[in-house]
């Protein structure tokens, strides 16, 4: 039977709702939500050592009705810190208040939901040598412990440094110890002391 190529879905057109346009606004006169329950100072303080070293490129988001940004604000405090006067702002016209609250909710929670690949993790932290680290820190706000640990972690085996094989061994290799209730034998470490083979019944 002749099979028949189904034709490929098409890609709907954004909605004209979702199209919204980057306008620029005073960082000192952006309203943040007050009932943010983030507790993101101290993140603003670290978040403006990043953006000093790679510039404002994500912008915050508000909702048109009350001119209050409800995402984005830890970024605002860190431009604040930093005196950028104008920032990247996109007005968004949700239905609600409540609807804004659960965005700026939603927005957060997000970033929890991913985690880590180390081994990719430490390889692209490995491709950004030629940067110096005093900088590195700045702009992936990884630390110099933490970049180190990673890489060695995920270290490639160097061949030259890995073992051989291992010599073969049978029952009559020496043992230092013997186990009086199962007969396990074991090299290393410490004896049974007296009495202690009640601990195996």
């Amino acid at each position: 039977m002749k099979r028949v190529a189904k034709p490929h879905a098409k890609v709907a057109p954004a909605r004209p709702e979702w199209r919204h346009d980057v306008v620029y606004e005073r960082a000192q006169d952006l309203k943040l939500w007050e009932e943010n329950p983030r507790r993101n100072d101290a993140a603003a303080e670290k978040l403006a050592v990043t953006i000093d070293a790679n510039g404002f490129v994500n912008p915050v988001i508000g909702w048109t009705q009350d001119k209050t940004i409800y995402a984005g604000s830890t970024r605002v405090k860190a431009a604040r810190i930093l005196g950028i006067e104008l920032l990247p702002v996109l007005w968004i016209p949700f239905a609600s208040k409540g609807h804004a609250v659960a965005f700026a909710l939603a927005d957060n929670r997000a970033a929890e939901f991913a985690d880590w690949d180390e081994g990719k993790l430490a390889a692209a932290l490995a491709s950004l040598d030629e940067i110096d680290v005093a900088q590195l820190e700045k702009m992936t706000a990884f630390k110099q412990d933490e970049m180190e640990g990673l890489r060695e972690g995920w270290a490639p085996i160097d061949a030259a440094k890995a073992p051989g094989e291992f010599p073969e061994v049978d029952e009559s290799l020496r043992t230092e110890h013997r186990c009086p209730k199962c007969g396990y034998e074991w090299s290393g470490g410490q004896g049974l002391k007296e009495g202690a083979d009640d601990a195996f019944e």
